[in-house]
C-alpha cells in the first residue's frame, strides 16, 4: 500500500467507526510513518537535561522501520533484522521482487514461485487481484478498530455517523494515480463530516511532523540521514509521538521475533 491507503484510508476508517480525531490521526500517521522512519541512530548532545540522559543514555538506536532506499549500505543483515523485517517481511526488502505491484490497489497481476522445499524450480503460478486484497484488509482493520473502541470508550466521538462503505471501497480501489486517490479521500472525509476544513494538520500528511516536535533545532536535511549526531531533545520528549512510536516498535519487534521462533522461523537478533 501507498500513502493513500496507509494514511488517508486508515484515517477515514478510524474516524468512520467513531474514533476521535487526534487518536485517529495518531493511528493513521503511525501506519504511514512505518514507510518514512529512516533515521536509525540518534546521538544525544551532552548538554541535554541530565534526567533525560540518565534515562535514555547517550544514544537512541534501531529507530528506523524502513530502509534509506538510495543508500545501499543499509541493505545488510543487521539492518534487516534490527529495523525492517518485522514490518516489511523477511528478507526485509519486502516485495521488491515484484516491484510495486502489491501497492497498486486496482492492479491484477501474477507471479511464479518455487513452492518446493528443495529449490527444485518447480514453479507455480499465483494470480493476484489487489482490489479484493485491499477490501478484505480494510474490513479486517475495521473490526480491529471497532474492538479497540469497545475497550477504550474514552476515545469515542459520538458525533460520527456511519459512512457508505461501498463508496469507501470504491475510493480505495479506484483506477487513478495516487495523488488523485488522496484527493478523493480528502473529499470523502470532508463530505461525510469525518474532518473539517479547519483540520489542516490532519488533512495533510507531513512526514517530519513528529520529528519536528520531538527534537529541538530541527533541520530537515540532518534528519534525512541514517545517523543524526548531537541532537537536543524537546522538553516534553518522553511524551512526544515520535518517542511513543519508538517505544511501540521496540515492543512490537520483541513480539515479532518470539512469534517467529515459536513458529519455526529462527532469525538471529538482539531482541529475543
Amino acid at each position: 500500500m501507498k500513502k493513500d491507503a496507509h494514511y488517508y484510508a486508515l484515517l477515514a476508517m478510524a474516524r468512520s467507526v467513531g474514533i476521535e480525531k487526534e487518536t485517529a490521526h495518531k493511528i493513521a500517521y503511525a501506519s504511514q510513518f512505518v514507510d518514512d522512519a529512516k533515521v536509525n541512530k540518534i546521538t544525544l548532545a551532552a548538554d541535554n537535561p541530565s534526567d533525560l540522559l540518565s534515562q535514555l543514555g547517550d544514544e537512541i538506536i534501531n529507530a528506523a522501520t524502513c530502509h534509506s532506499y538510495s543508500d545501499l549500505s543499509t541493505y545488510n543483515y543487521s539492518s534487516m533484522t534490527a529495523n525492517t523485517s518485522a514490518f516489511h517481511f523477511v528478507p526485509a526488502y519486502g516485495h521488491g521482487q515484484v516491484y510495486s505491484y502489491p501497492d497498486i490497489p486496482y492492479l491484477e497481476w501474477r507471479y511464479e514461485y518455487d513452492a518446493t522445499d528443495n529449490f527444485s524450480s518447480q514453479y507455480q503460478v499465483s494470480r493476484v487481484k489487489n482490489n479484493e486484497i485491499f477490501i478484505d484488509a480494510f474490513k479486517k482493520i475495521k473490526d480491529i478498530l471497532q474492538k479497540f473502541l469497545e475497550n477504550n470508550e474514552q476515545y469515542r466521538d459520538d458525533s460520527i455517523v456511519e459512512v457508505n462503505y461501498e463508496e469507501f471501497h470504491s475510493i480505495l480501489t479506484t483506477r487513478k494515480v495516487e495523488e488523485e486517490r488522496i484527493d478523493d479521500w480528502k473529499d470523502f472525509m470532508l463530505a461525510n463530516g469525518l474532518l473539517s476544513s479547519s483540520d489542516q494538520n490532519i488533512i495533510e500528511y507531513y512526514h517530519n511532523m513528529w520529528l519536528k516536535k520531538a527534537f529541538k533545532d530541527f533541520i530537515n536535511c540532518d534528519f534525512e540521514k541514517r545517523i543524526v549526531n548531537r541532537v537536543h531533545l524537546a522538553d516534553d520528549f518522553l511524551q512526544s509521538n515520535w518517542y511513543k512510536y519508538y517505544q511501540g516498535i521496540q515492543w512490537y519487534k520483541q513480539l515479532f521475533f518470539k512469534a517467529a521462533e515459536k513458529n519455526g522461523l529462527s532469525i538471529p537478533n538482539s531482541y529475543s
